[in-house]
């Protein structure tokens, strides 16, 4: 019992993180709908869309700010990201002979660290441009590869704290059978688009890249956030090499994870709502404010939840990124968006098609078979 109980726990974690990040999916398939219904409400085009946006993310700044003045483990986690951002501006002037390692695995956070939220009112922004002309089926297709081809580059280049993972040809099926299934399952919205419109997809893929950029670099949040200590000092011995000096308890095995979530979640919502707002009022001065809110307007409780069904979404997305990478947790979400999508759509009473379903198996197949190649090759060693 004592040798097996801590493998079978370490086993266990990768398979409760990757149905985490399927919850996370299915959440924002739901929220996809309420921000839509409250868009709609709102009336067509893209200051309303935007518009609709900036109240979602405002709902969710309104509970992490909520947390932060509740919550002294919040507060600790902006602290230390603050720490860490200071470092990382002073470590050319400290004083000869001395060394600010920063948060071991992750060194100090940058100013392009923190801006993660910035991606959200980005990816906004890209679909109120490109839906009403290339419609959700084409704009689904294009995040999904831009969020497959964002994850294997980040995992690639080790920008999550997990560290760099090898760009291998198994590690490519997962991604090339969730564009798959995705352009299945959305095959009659795609045909029925104009194909000198199809140069748009361009725009929702680098949405998709950026989306998978922001779980990564919140990612890094989290950790510096989690640590007890967000940096320490080394000084020279008298041999050259490194001495560690102060307080060394940011190696510690358990950090604190919820207090580096909300720190995440909080400085997504600030630096998103900001971004939005931004967005809405340059639309609102190039295009005008006539259109502006000239929608049915019969709203429900339901359709402001955006806010808090984001906030779950990042809070997921941060916790679990560092245990399995930002590939299997791109592939998760698309698996339970689409499932979400399946689920919604027969909740709604409308017909499921036999494309959809093959669709659904298929991404699921996307993720079990790199999380099973994974397992297996970090069994051998094969990883970087």
């Amino acid at each position: 019992m004592s040798v097996m109980g801590p493998v079978n726990s370490r086993a266990s974690s990768p398979a409760v993180s990757l149905a985490a990040a399927c919850v996370a999916g299915l959440v924002s398939a739901i929220q996809t709908q309420v921000n839509g219904q409250l868009g709609a409400q709102l009336g067509p085009g893209p200051t309303n869309a935007l518009l609709a946006a900036l109240m979602s993310f405002t709902g969710g700044l309104v509970i992490a700010l909520i947390l932060v003045l509740v919550s002294h483990r919040a507060r600790t986690g902006l602290k230390r990201v603050a720490a860490s951002l200071r470092g990382a501006a002073t470590s050319g002037t400290r004083q000869p002979g001395t060394q600010d390692l920063g948060t071991p695995t992750i060194g100090h956070l940058r100013w392009y660290h923190v801006i993660g939220g910035a991606a959200g009112g980005l990816f906004v922004t890209t679909q109120s441009l490109t839906v009403p002309v290339i419609g959700v089926a084409l704009f689904v297709v294009g995040v999904t590869a831009g969020q497959s081809v964002g994850s294997l580059a980040c995992d690639r280049l080790g920008i999550a704290p997990g560290g760099k993972r090898a760009l291998t040809p198994t590690r490519l099926i997962g991604p090339l059978l969730t564009v798959a299934a995705v352009v299945i399952t959305r095959w009659t919205g795609m045909a029925s688009r104009s194909a000198s419109d199809l140069w748009l997809v361009a725009l929702p893929t680098i949405a998709g890249i950026i989306v998978a950029l922001q779980l990564t670099i919140n990612s890094r949040v989290e950790k510096v956030a989690s640590s007890p200590v967000s940096a320490f000092i080394s000084t020279l011995d008298d041999s050259g090499g490194l001495r560690a000096t102060g307080d060394l308890t940011a190696s510690a095995p358990h950090p604190d994870r919820v207090t580096g979530v909300m720190a995440a979640v909080t400085l997504n919502f600030m630096v998103g709502t900001a971004a939005l707002l931004v967005a809405f009022v340059g639309f609102a001065a190039i295009l005008g404010t006539g259109d502006l809110a000239t929608g049915p307007g019969v709203f429900q409780w339901w359709m402001f939840l955006g806010g808090p069904l984001g906030l779950i979404f990042i809070a997921i997305s941060a916790a679990v990124i560092s245990r399995i990478g930002a590939l299997l947790l791109a592939l998760a979400i698309i698996a339970g968006q689409t499932v979400g999508a399946v689920i919604l759509d027969a909740a709604s009473g409308r017909p499921t098609a036999w494309t959809t379903l093959v669709g659904v198996a298929l991404v699921i197949i996307a993720v079990a078979v790199p999380a099973f190649l994974d397992r297996r090759s970090t069994a051998h060693g094969d990883d970087e």
